[in-house]
């Protein structure tokens, strides 16, 4: 092998080592796995279990961020079956959202703190995975896309 091979292999080995990503190694219970593996037959996409998982959680840490960024003084407590309970920081109390299901299987949000239909509350609500657990035990469908 002369001088200018072993140079161009150098050269490109470096520039494939400069692009490889640094990969941490993760453990996750096997129900965890097991859901993952069925998100991704679902999804009939064609990537690898690894990238879904990495896009999931920067989905979850953007999300994270957006919330502390424009709900900083707002935070989930709990829930009962009909109502979130959010603490707001600012006003030093607890807001109830009430989910009140229409007899034509719609629903409204009421907020027992600005005694409103319409407050931040009621915008922090939708980004809560508790929301959505309260509707599909109501029977409300998911839209059609």
């Amino acid at each position: 092998m002369n001088v200018s091979n072993t140079v161009k292999m150098f050269i490109s080995l470096n520039v494939q080592m400069h692009h490889m990503k640094e990969f941490k190694t993760v453990q996750i219970s096997l129900s965890v796995y097991n859901r993952l593996r069925e998100e991704l037959e679902k999804s009939k996409t064609k990537t690898t279990l690894a990238h879904l998982i990495e896009s999931i959680l920067l989905e979850h840490l953007e999300t994270s961020e957006l919330m502390r960024e424009y709900g900083p003084f707002l935070s989930y407590v709990s829930n009962s079956e009909d109502t979130i309970y959010i603490n707001d920081w600012k006003q030093r109390r607890i807001a109830g959202v009430r989910v009140n299901m229409r007899e034509d299987g719609s629903f409204s949000l009421y907020c027992d703190l600005d005694n409103s239909e319409n407050c931040v509350h009621i915008g922090f609500v939708f980004a809560l995975p508790e929301f959505y657990k309260i509707l599909k035990e109501k029977g409300v469908k998911p839209p059609k896309i």
